[in-house]
């Protein structure tokens, strides 16, 4: 009996450290490093998801912050002289027809999808990462949405940590109209390997027990509160 309830308690924990359910909503999050080696120049692939499945055509929870916590000592080096900063505004960023990012600040893509209800279709995006200072990422999401305007999130590196404030978006605002508010319900992100040794834009910290072990941790507009734990192999 306790055999079995061992068992039991281990798969849970298993399952947890994968997946938050909290009555019906549901949030997963895969943060991995692409090296298998500790103090390696390393890429980052991240895929988050969120769904609350019990009410058709409404929207889950809104997520207002997320902070990531890469194994101890991994090193994020946004002044690598392997990239060229964006200095550009979120104005001149989000103005039609206005400048984009030299494409030497570009360090990853990806793509995103918002829930928009009451748009019956989910609306797609595109999301790409310019390095926009020594210790700022940019990520400019550009819906698929004819003349949306792109949304900018600005994420801090921190030591280890990436520190993500998600700031609330507003679709097809505008004079008489105020907009409907969309919510973020997947996210994928590949940040490829960039350089080796000490001008690696990201190396990969410690490796514990064979596997490198990132922590997301996630707060919510109802002031909830989330931990997954990914991890991927090393030695």
């Amino acid at each position: 009996m306790r055999r079995r309830l061992s068992a039991v308690i281990v798969t849970v924990a298993a399952l947890w450290s994968a997946a938050i359910a909290v009555g019906a909503f549901a949030q997963t999050a895969d943060v991995t490093l692409t090296t298998h080696g500790a103090g390696q120049s390393t890429g980052i692939l991240a895929v988050l998801r969120s769904s609350d499945p019990t009410a058709p055509g409404a929207k889950p929870k809104r997520l207002a912050r997320l902070v990531i916590t890469f194994p101890a000592h991994t090193r994020f080096d946004l002044a690598t002289a392997l990239v060229r900063p964006c200095a550009l505004t979120d104005k001149e960023l989000t103005t039609p027809f206005g400048p984009t990012c030299p494409s030497k600040s570009k360090v990853g893509s990806g793509s995103a999808v918002a829930n928009a209800s009451p748009l019956q279709q989910t609306v797609k995006a595109t999301v790409t990462a310019y390095v926009h200072s020594a210790a700022q990422i940019l990520l400019v999401v550009t819906p698929s949405l004819p003349g949306a305007t792109p949304i900018i999130i600005h994420v801090t590196a921190t030591g280890s940590r990436l520190e993500i404030p998600v700031p609330r978006v507003v679709l097809g605002q505008g004079p008489g109209f105020p907009g409907i508010t969309a919510v973020f319900v997947s996210l994928t992100l590949r940040v490829p390997v960039l350089g080796k040794g000490g001008d690696a834009l990201v190396r990969a910290g410690r490796c514990t027990s064979h596997r490198f072990v990132v922590r997301s941790r996630f707060v919510y507009d109802d002031h909830s509160i989330g931990d997954i734990r990914s991890t991927s192999p090393c030695g």
